[in-house]
């Protein structure tokens, strides 16, 4: 995930809002429309000409979604800034989406995540409901991910999700379809994660940014780089249909999946859980997720 301090707050007096706009580059805010509606109006325009980015993903206490959750990591991954902040009324929201980003980020357990959330006082821990809230999502993604160490990230100008994978055993890992505007981020993450990068995966040849696998080798020098024969790219491992590029205890098999681009290949996980197509799906945009098969 991201390697920005994500701060939390809320913005509620008009010098507060001052204060915050001077401060933070991007806000990512939990309110739901009513409580939005108490904001100053300076905050809510202040990224108007500016660079200010500021993200909505509502965020009522017992009612929030996986995918609401999942978005909200998303988007703080997605911001290019270190001058972050996120938002909600009394900051307790804002601190249970700070620890569920924490512990995803460094990999903790639940009790682990809990545990460092009260160490350090987050205003959420209260709160059973929120603290349930913290709990339950990130035990979800442990049992979800116990044969695999799994992240996604965002590069917001081309829009282009990476991935990261690792076995959790050997903590040996792969990253696909990394961004040179964005590697610093992607190495700092694997860094955090503990894991040793052994390959740096395309799924094609880009037209709308540059890899970032480059970049990344100069961070880790044994990683390899990979795309396939087809794309008529350089890279220390040229792939073809039916080859195992192994990760510890787990591995991706090539399929070759021509059509947005020649040398398009798509990597499907040994467990046949998921794949990495790159833009063969690009469908209103919808080829930049992954696909799970089962």
């Amino acid at each position: 995930m991201a390697s920005f301090s994500v701060h939390y707050g809320k913005v509620f007096e008009e010098a507060d809002a001052d204060e915050m706009i001077n401060t933070y580059d991007s806000f990512l805010v939990l309110m739901s429309p009513d409580e939005e509606q108490q904001l100053p109006p300076e905050f809510l325009t202040c990224c108007e000409g500016s660079q200010k980015v500021i993200e909505n993903i509502p965020f009522v206490t017992g009612e929030v979604a996986d995918q609401d959750v999942s978005n909200m990591m998303t988007t703080l991954d997605s911001f290019t800034s270190e001058n972050c902040l996120v938002i909600c009324k009394t900051a307790c929201r804002a601190s249970c989406v700070k620890a569920i980003h924490e512990g995803l980020s460094k990999g903790w357990s639940a009790e682990e995540t809990l545990k460092w959330a009260e160490e350090n006082e987050l205003p959420f821990v209260n709160f059973p409901t929120l603290r349930n809230i913290v709990f339950s999502q990130i035990k979800r993604r442990e049992l979800q991910g116990s044969n695999l160490i799994f992240r996604q990230l965002f590069e917001c100008t081309s829009c282009t999700y990476s991935y990261i994978l690792a076995c959790p055993e050997t903590r040996e890992g792969v990253i696909i379809d990394p961004v040179v505007d964005t590697y610093e981020r992607d190495a700092q993450t694997i860094r955090e994660m503990g894991i040793t990068l052994k390959y740096g995966i395309n799924t094609h040849c880009h037209a709308d940014h540059v890899t970032g696998t480059a970049q990344l080798k100069g961070e880790f020098p044994d990683m390899q780089s990979v795309i396939a024969d087809e794309a008529g790219a350089k890279a220390d491992w040229l792939v073809n249909e039916g080859d195992l590029i192994h990760f510890g205890n787990r591995s991706l098999s090539c399929k070759s999946t021509p059509g947005h681009t020649s040398g398009c290949m798509t990597f499907v996980l040994d467990d046949q859980s998921m794949c990495f197509t790159g833009d063969t799906l690009l469908i209103r945009g919808c080829g930049r997720i992954y696909v799970a098969l089962s």
